[in-house]
């Protein structure tokens, strides 16, 4: 059973705003008078109708990774990510994971001090990140719409829970459930292409951010021109498109590359032999303009 107490001063309401407090089975804002249960270890702050289109969502994510080939991974392939490599997934696909992963703990390294730091993991799938951060002393908040017990959130209270050390929060990525001013770090692990609005997703995540704190964006495709893709997390942002989404936001980023290995420039020479558009996975680390 989760304490939800220690984590109300990070969480508020979705729909108003409103500071949120333990009720019985779940959470409870004054203000308006939601309730947001707590079900199968996750609370779930999206109203019903919200909540079932994306079970919908992730019905529809889940069938098309089975299509591909792709296998639900075990409790200790879990445990050993991103190091590790779950049998079930592409190579590739977790070799991309871990370099960007330690490309955040340099950057990190650099700028902010993890132990006792307040931090939301905004679109955390599995909750694989959210778990590597509490290891290194953060408070975590893994924020995902997917409650899918293989590829979404419902795999993070299977296999972490009780032993892990964060709140799993079923939430929209656009709107997320998070406290202004509390946070000193806000990640989008491999999500933020999944945004309808950039600027406004990315300014709710600012808002989250305590003076001097940092947003990072990882693992989201960038190419030189926007590309919509077909709605199964296949979108690529343009460049120009990112950077004025993040300046519009109040946000001044730097673009940091990762290194890659020879598997992915192999992919990525595939991509321009057929005459597709190439991209990149960078890493950018921005901070709010104290300015705004």
């Amino acid at each position: 059973m989760i304490a939800l107490g220690e984590w109300m001063e990070l969480l508020a309401c979705p729909a108003c705003g409103g500071a949120l407090q333990a009720v019985e089975e779940g959470l409870g804002c004054a203000p308006c008078g939601r309730r947001y249960p707590l079900s199968d270890g996750l609370v779930a702050c999206l109203p019903p109708a919200e909540l079932r289109r994306f079970d919908e969502l992730a019905q529809g994510y889940r069938e098309a990774r089975l299509r591909d080939g792709w296998q639900p991974m075990t409790a200790e392939e879990a445990w050993a990510l991103p190091e590790g490599r779950p049998a079930g997934y592409p190579a590739l696909y977790w070799e991309v994971r871990r370099q960007s992963c330690r490309a955040l703990w340099r950057a990190l390294a650099q700028r902010a001090a993890l132990v006792g730091a307040c931090v939301a993991d905004l679109g955390a799938g599995t909750g694989w990140l959210s778990h590597r951060l509490s290891q290194l002393g953060g408070r975590v908040v893994a924020v995902e719409s997917s409650r899918d017990q293989d590829f979404g959130l419902g795999a993070a209270a299977r296999h972490y829970l009780p032993r892990a050390a964060f709140l799993p929060v079923l939430g929209d990525l656009e709107r997320p459930p998070l406290a202004e001013g509390r946070f000193d770090l806000i990640v989008y692990n491999a999500s933020l292409h999944y945004a309808g609005d950039l600027e406004a997703t990315l300014r709710r995540g600012a808002a989250a951010l305590k003076a001097g704190g940092w947003l990072v964006v990882m693992d989201t495709p960038i190419a030189r021109e926007p590309l919509p893709g077909t709605g199964r997390g296949d979108r690529h942002l343009g460049r120009r498109e990112l950077a004025a989404a993040l300046a519009g936001a109040g946000l001044r980023a730097s673009w940091l590359r990762v290194t890659r290995g020879p598997r992915w420039w192999l992919r990525q020479a595939k991509v321009l032999i057929k005459g597709s558009e190439p991209f990149s996975f960078p890493l950018v680390v921005a901070e709010r303009d104290g300015s705004r």
